[in-house]
């Protein structure tokens, strides 16, 4: 009787002991994933991250190029213009950038936009001008109406067509492109464009450095003149654009102020000879 009994117990217990491991296979099985789904999620998961990376900041804050600038203009403390903007949206997308952009950067992005500046930095502007003569193929054109703009970012000459002097066409250079674009000009059929042009050897591209020293003392004397925007901004500078009378070459611009707007012409050599209040 009891050898029949231990017999019946070791049974039972052997049982549950079975039943045991089962469902700790079971629950094992369940919760345990398989290398397919968990590399489908860990995919899945990668794909998100990377999306919140490119859209959001670490606050899980929804922002946008626009967002990283006007954070950037509070920061430096002024707005900036249209081309300085384009300055920040390249530096975003050659660096990949999709966050809120530090003092450090900002001024490095700043102060190469500044060193690339037509109206201050010579050098830049001589180096243009030698991509349009290799553009041309001569450094001997004629400027029609001897029309030259320029501003902070940007160079227009009207060129005289040296192998078709009855065409003239709009030769314009943007900083933020880094290229001559070409435009025809459309002329009347009775003007002959070299008797209204003056060789461009003839164009003194030194007055620039005068117009523009001049040209801030004036926004001194206003009270509008501040060194860490002013030349950032074309917001007080407008374009100063070049004409040939026929006799002599005289460059105009305006200034514009918060109480006072200001129309000036410059002489040749880059003198000022008149300032009218508009």
């Amino acid at each position: 009787m009891n050898k029949t009994r231990f017999i019946l117990l070791n049974f039972v217990a052997a049982l549950f002991l079975t039943s045991c491991q089962a469902v700790e296979q079971a629950i094992e099985d369940t919760f345990r994933k398989s290398p397919e789904k968990l590399n489908k999620e860990d995919s899945e998961q990668s794909l998100t991250d990377k999306v919140k990376r490119i859209f959001l900041d670490e606050s899980n804050e929804v922002i946008t190029s626009s967002d990283i600038i006007k954070d950037a203009e509070e920061k430096y403390g002024t707005e900036f213009d249209v081309e300085i903007n384009r300055q920040f949206d390249m530096y975003l997308k050659e660096e990949n950038i999709n966050r809120y952009l530090s003092e450090e950067e900002i001024m490095e992005i700043i102060n190469v936009f500044k060193s690339n500046n037509l109206l201050t930095n010579r050098d830049k502007r001589d180096e243009i001008m030698e991509s349009l003569f290799e553009l041309v193929g001569t450094r001997e054109f004629y400027v029609y109406e001897g029309r030259i703009m320029l501003n902070s970012t940007s160079l227009y000459v009207y060129v005289v067509d040296p192998n078709n002097t009855k065409h003239v066409d709009l030769y314009y250079y943007n900083m933020s492109i880094g290229s001559w674009s070409i435009i025809p000009e459309k002329i009347k059929e009775d003007v002959d464009p070299v008797t209204a042009s003056i060789q461009v050897s003839q164009f003194n591209f030194d007055s620039y450095e005068k117009i523009v020293d001049t040209l801030i003392e004036i926004l001194k004397d206003m009270g509008e003149y501040d060194e860490s925007t002013t030349i950032i901004n074309d917001n007080n500078i407008s374009t100063i654009q070049s004409r040939f009378d026929g006799n002599d070459v005289s460059f105009n611009t305006q200034l514009i102020g918060t109480r006072e707007d200001y129309h000036l012409t410059f002489d040749h050599k880059g003198n000022l000879i008149k300032k009218e209040r508009i």
